[in-house]
């Protein structure tokens, strides 16, 4: 949002009543069980410690942070699909769907593209295929990783490092690399803290102190 203003100044030479709600969503698909299909919604709200005073919404309510758990199991069919949504509000239903469809391992980049054009109509032009083989791409990073299953193949190549490593070596280094990765994007759209991007991401308390000590060197 800062960005929109500007950044290198701050906001001194801004018009404040122009700036536009900005909403930050993030997909999380390495997430404890309980968290499937999840969506959450964080919003800024005014509270009146003292006296009674209230700001116009618009004033104030300028960003939303939207935390989505699409649960990893194998896409649906359309009959499933219709039946959850007996249960479930239709479109948060739909839009899971379709972030399992971009984000399940076990697809290939052809059958994505079917399921995309058949169930959601969304066309294959050559910008939306290569978002989402950068998105499929994403997905083959966290599993070679570790952060999800682990190495399963030998020594693999980090995405950001290029560093071979051994299996156990790979799964604990990738997932406290591409946790770091989340949490600084977490602390610059929101404009939060380490410990509260942390929380929100649900990082486990082991490879805590790891990030705090990359995050203050970097």
């Amino acid at each position: 949002m800062a960005k929109q203003k500007h950044p290198k100044e701050g906001f001194q030479h801004s018009d404040y009543g122009r700036i536009k709600k900005v909403c930050s969503i993030w997909i999380c698909i390495n997430h404890a069980l309980q968290k499937d299909d999840v969506i959450n919604t964080y919003r800024i709200q005014e509270t009146c410690e003292t006296n009674i005073w209230h700001a116009a919404k618009e004033d104030y309510d300028l960003i939303t942070a939207v935390m989505v758990y699409p649960k990893k199991e194998a896409v649906q069919t359309e009959k499933e699909i219709a039946n959850a949504v007996k249960q479930k509000d239709e479109n948060k239903q739909r839009l899971l769907e379709l972030l399992k469809i971009l984000f399940i391992k076990n697809l290939a980049i052809v059958d994505k593209k079917e399921q995309l054009q058949k169930g959601y109509g969304i066309l294959m032009e050559r910008e939306i295929e290569e978002e989402v083989m950068d998105m499929c791409n994403f997905s083959d990073f966290i599993e070679q990783r570790g952060i999800e299953k682990g190495l399963e193949q030998g020594i693999e190549q980090g995405l950001l490092q290029g560093i071979a490593v051994g299996k156990k070596e790979g799964k604990a280094e990738g997932k406290v690399e591409a946790t770091i990765l989340h949490v600084k994007k977490l602390m610059q759209r929101i404009n939060v803290s380490a410990v509260d991007a942390m929380n929100m991401l649900d990082v486990e308390d082991d490879i805590r102190p790891a990030i705090l000590q990359s995050l203050q060197h970097s």
